[in-house]
Parts: structure tokens; sequence; C-alpha cells
């Protein structure tokens, strides 16, 4: 065991060496530059697609000339490298930074909706994974979050170019949330939990009406009032999916 613990400071030492040594590198390479020729290296780097590269030279530029003539634009192209750059809590912080300090700039839409697609992206996971392990445990916090900034950017910026792909952007988180509740509706509901899989259910139907998951969330609330011995309400239930989505009765 000593052995493993003096093997493992000899690492993360090492580590730490390498990280500095980085560091300082950086550093030398780009302390002489003037603010226009890190920021012309930034732009030349992302038009090379090298966005780690395009990174470095930003916040070079960001660290020596805080306040220089290019620094707007600096902090909004810098936001648009760390999402590129798939490091989207870095894109979302300066997206947010960028908000802060330009509050009425004339690119504040693009800083806006940047933070809504930063955090999007980061609940991604979540939304090409409709069927977890368990259904019932399922952490919404991410995606809830990201279609939170989406609503907020369009309450605030309706005409923005950027409007319409938060719309769909928006459209389809609704829909992921929507089936993954119907899902865990399900879920509860072949283990006999009826009233948590009727709970369930009435949230997709009352606050997810515009989603395809609505049907079925019908078909496991008429089916719940059944196991539930509530007539009536399971007669009503019946009444609205023969009305709206008759095929539904047809395999029940």
């Amino acid at each position: 065991m000593k052995f493993i613990s003096k093997c493992l400071v000899l690492v993360l030492f090492a580590s730490s060496l390498i990280l500095l040594g980085a560091c300082t590198s950086q550093e030398e390479r780009f302390k002489h530059m003037s603010e226009t020729e890190l920021y012309q290296g930034g732009n030349k780097a992302l038009q090379k697609r090298d966005y780690a590269d395009a990174i470095a030279y930003f916040e070079a530029q960001e660290a020596q000339f805080s306040y220089g003539p290019d620094a707007r634009s600096e902090q909004l192209i810098i936001i648009y490298a760390y999402y590129m750059n798939d490091d989207f809590p870095s894109a979302f912080s300066a997206a947010q930074r960028y908000i802060h300090l330009y509050p009425q700039g004339e690119n504040v839409d693009y800083a806006s909706y940047m933070q809504a697609l930063s955090s999007y992206a980061e609940a991604r996971t979540f939304l090409e994974n409709y069927f977890p392990a368990d259904l019932a445990e399922r952490d919404l916090t991410q995606p809830k979050a990201a279609y939170g900034f989406f609503n907020d950017f369009l309450a605030q910026f309706p005409n923005s170019v950027y409007a319409p792909d938060a719309r769909q952007h928006m459209i389809f988180i609704r829909n992921a949330i929507a089936r993954n509740d119907l899902r865990t509706a399900q879920y509860y509901y072949k283990r006999k939990a009826y009233i948590a899989s009727l709970n369930r259910a009435r949230e997709v139907v009352f606050k997810f009406q515009e989603t395809p998951s609505v049907p079925d969330a019908l078909v496991v609330m008429y089916n719940c009032y059944l196991q539930l011995n509530l007539p009536k309400d399971a007669a009503a239930t019946r009444e609205i999916i023969a009305e709206n989505y008759p095929n539904k009765l047809k395999s029940k």
C-alpha cells in the first residue's frame, strides 16, 4: 500500500508539472502579442476549426486586454469556440458573462440563445435516451433547465433570427420529457403502483397537451381508474379517448 501511495503521489506530481509547463508555454507564446494579433490568431484558428487553439488565443486576449476595443467581439466569439469544442459549461458561463456585461448589447440575443443551447447540449444525453434503467428515478433537472432558458430567450427576443431554432428545441425537449413521464407511468403501472402511475400520466395529459405522448397517457389513466375501482372517472376518460383517439381503443 505504501508503494502504491508513493507511486500515486509521483504520478500526480508529474501531472501537475506537465500542466504547469503547458501554462508557462502558453504564457510565453502569447505574452508579446498585441490585442489585434491575438484576435486575428483566434479567428484564424476558428477558420481551421482548431477550436482548442482558438480558445487559447481568446483566453489570452481576455486576460491581457479585458477592456480593449476587441473585447466585446472576443467574448462573443469565445462562446462559440467553447461550444464547438464541446466545453458546454464554459460556453454557458461565457454567454452568461456577456449578458451580464452587455444587457443592452447589439448581439445579446445571440448570447442568450447560446446560453440556452449550451444548457441543452448538457441535457442531450438524456434527450437521446428515453429508456434509462430505472425510469422512476430519472432526473429531469437538466432538460427542464434547458427548456426554461429557451423559454426565457423567446420571451425576451421573440423576433430574433435564432427564435425559430429555439422553438424547435423546446418542442423536442417537451416531447422528450413527456415521453419519459409516460414511460415512468407505464413503469409504475406494471408494478401495480396505480396511484403513482395515474399521477404521472395525468402530468403528461395536463402539462404536455400538444405532445405525441398524450394518447397513451390517457390509456394509462383509463386503466388506472379501472384498477382503482373508479368507474365514473374511467368512463369519462374512455369517452375522451373514443372521441379524440379512437384507434387507441381498438387494441383494448
